[in-house]
């Protein structure tokens, strides 16, 4: 996986975790807006959180469509058998590129709606209310089966080597704190992907 946090403004490394830390994140948050601005931050935290899951869903079809290609090549085109796995395969990448599409289509809101929302709570999604320390989560991650990945960062990017399973990457941040949320990537064997941190998503 490359991971590219050109605009993660202060990271030092990119992290792989086996949790969420988004879960460790309440006991240091700042006090909740309330009212019409709590309605503008739920709106805005849903639509971030579906098109995190439309990113998943596309990068993983993606990656199993690059997969399955590799066995077309060399084929028969002119077999039945050839031609049944070929339509099932277009299938899938039609459905893939309906994913993508409203994958584009909920970025677009969510850049529109962040756009929309008040310097303060800009700020509170996007400043250190959007941190954890790093040693609340290494605790939390010491008490789970599978270590952090790490990556030092290099020109803007990082490559992680991650086993299968769910990850959340994120950075770590100068002053000793892990920036939140995560991206969440569901990682199967051979998958190979590029993720994009920083800002909201473009």
């Amino acid at each position: 996986m490359v991971v590219d946090s050109t605009v993660a403004r202060g990271a030092l490394e990119v992290l792989a975790l086996p949790l969420d830390p988004a879960t460790l994140r309440l006991p240091y948050a700042r006090i909740a807006p309330a009212g019409a601005a709590a309605d503008s931050v739920a709106r805005y935290t849903a639509l971030r959180d579906s098109v995190s899951t439309l990113d998943d869903a596309f990068g993983r079809a993606r990656a199993a469509l690059n997969r399955d290609a590799e066995a077309f090549r060399g084929g028969d085109r002119r077999a039945a058998d050839y031609a049944r796995r070929y339509a099932a395969w277009s299938e899938r990448a039609a459905t893939t590129e309906r994913v993508l599409a409203a994958r584009d289509r909920g970025r677009a809101r969510l850049v529109k709606l962040h756009d929309r929302l008040s310097e303060p709570l800009r700020a509170s999604l996007a400043g250190r209310a959007g941190s954890v320390p790093a040693d609340v989560v290494d605790s939390a991650v010491a008490a789970t089966s599978r270590p952090v990945v790490r990556a030092r960062l290099g020109g803007g990017s990082a490559r992680l080597q991650l086993t299968g399973g769910e990850w959340w990457v994120t950075v770590a941040e100068r002053g000793g704190t892990v920036r939140v949320p995560a991206m969440r990537r569901s990682v199967a064997p051979g998958d190979r992907d590029t993720v994009r941190l920083g800002g909201p998503p473009r």
